[in-house]
């Protein structure tokens, strides 16, 4: 148990008092009996609603308690949830308005969850989660935003935009979380950036079928509002995201012709994301526009080792087999283990744990990490043979 600060000064002896009444534990976890949401080592959240978005998508409502931070448009939060016994926690990207700018919104907070296949946190959101239960939040984070400081992915040397910049969103699947919390600040008037305003904005946006996008009717509602925002709905088709997800130069021209002139934002699906990666990157097509990326899944390349062996969890004593195809969160999650970790994208640096022995791979580049002492990513590293970690 974590000590816990005593004040100095008159009021020592109240504190003393205090210490000894709620013995053998500390007074806040008896007021958080009595008010759940109080402050404590982490920021706790009452779920207000669920509001169904498709056939698997949902808009959660929270209601954060004390310790919460305003966040930026486009930032995403870590959320924890109890779940036969173990803490599970998942990143998603937060869709209300930074301070709640709408009276009804005043104080609350909304996520938008989209299902995934066997995904424990996705389907618990969606489908069980009830009006006052508590989750637990981190966060926020992330510098996917209309702030003009991060740096960009790419195009790091584009000339300084205008006020009133023109503005590229490529999007696909839920990868529209993010960005419909940037619109509708936008719209809102919101202070999100300086220069930043729907006067210029093209949205492209993928989806399966009409049934499973996100936001639709919002966004077209946006775009009768605002003579200069511009949607493009994109549908694929169900499955596996089809080759119209890989675009191409030629495909970017006729969806939007000037898309070398715009700062450009994009999050979705893996294929989507690369391709738009290389448009800016590639010889081919030069812009000196800037991308922001925001991935959901880290790029995993071919040939990885792949290891059979045993990943130990020092410090709660377990063991389990590995063969190298799965991240040691994964791993200790399946355990039964509940590591701090973020969103799985290899960016937010939270899930960083020593290295006792053996050697691990990352999943996006394939670099290896064999020193003893040295800091691994669990989210994205694989244990390659028998590997004793720090956890």
């Amino acid at each position: 148990m974590a000590p816990t600060a005593v004040p100095t000064g008159p009021f020592r002896p109240l504190a003393r008092l205090a210490a000894v009444l709620s013995w053998p534990a500390p007074s806040g976890a008896y007021r958080r009996l009595v008010d759940p949401l109080a402050r404590g080592v982490d920021v706790r959240a009452e779920v207000v609603s669920v509001t169904p978005e498709t056939t698997r998508a949902a808009t959660v409502t929270l209601r954060p308690g004390a310790g919460w931070q305003p966040h930026r448009p486009g930032q995403w939060v870590s959320v924890g949830v109890d779940i036969d016994g173990v803490r599970h926690h998942r990143c998603y990207s937060i869709t209300s308005l930074p301070d709640g700018r709408r009276p009804a919104d005043r104080g609350l907070l909304t996520i938008t969850v989209q299902q995934v296949p066997d995904g424990i946190v996705s389907n618990h959101l969606v489908q069980r989660i009830r009006p006052g239960d508590v989750v637990h939040l981190d966060g926020p984070e992330g510098d996917f935003t209309l702030d003009p400081d991060p740096a960009p992915t790419t195009g790091a040397d584009h000339p300084p935009t205008a006020p009133g910049r023109p503005l590229l969103f490529i999007t696909g699947g839920s990868g529209i979380t993010p960005v419909i919390g940037m619109l509708r600040a936008l719209d809102a008037g919101a202070d999100t950036a300086p220069d930043a305003t729907l006067d210029d904005v093209v949205v492209v946006h993928h989806a399966p079928t009409d049934r499973e996008s996100l936001f639709t009717d919002e966004l077209d509602a946006l775009a009768r509002r605002h003579r200069g925002l511009r949607v493009v709905h994109v549908r694929t088709g169900a499955g596996a995201p089809p080759p119209e997800m890989e675009l191409n130069a030629g495909r970017l021209d006729d969806l939007c012709p000037d898309w070398r002139d715009r700062e450009a934002w994009t999050c979705g699906p893996r294929p989507m994301v690369e391709a738009v990666e290389s448009l800016w990157s590639g010889p081919d097509h030069p812009t000196t526009r800037a991308l922001h990326v925001e991935r959901f899944t880290p790029s995993i390349p071919d040939g990885l080792p792949e290891v059979e062996g045993t990943l130990t969890f020092r410090a709660a004593g377990v063991s389990v087999p590995s063969d190298g195809t799965r991240t040691v969160l994964d791993a200790a999650e399946d355990a039964g283990l509940s590591p701090l970790a973020g969103c799985r994208m290899g960016v937010c640096r939270r899930c960083v744990v020593p290295l006792h022995s053996g050697t691990v791979v990352d999943r996006r580049d394939g670099r290896i990490e064999c020193e003893p002492g040295a800091h691994v990513q669990i989210c994205v590293t694989a244990a390659v043979g028998d590997v004793e970690i720090e956890i």
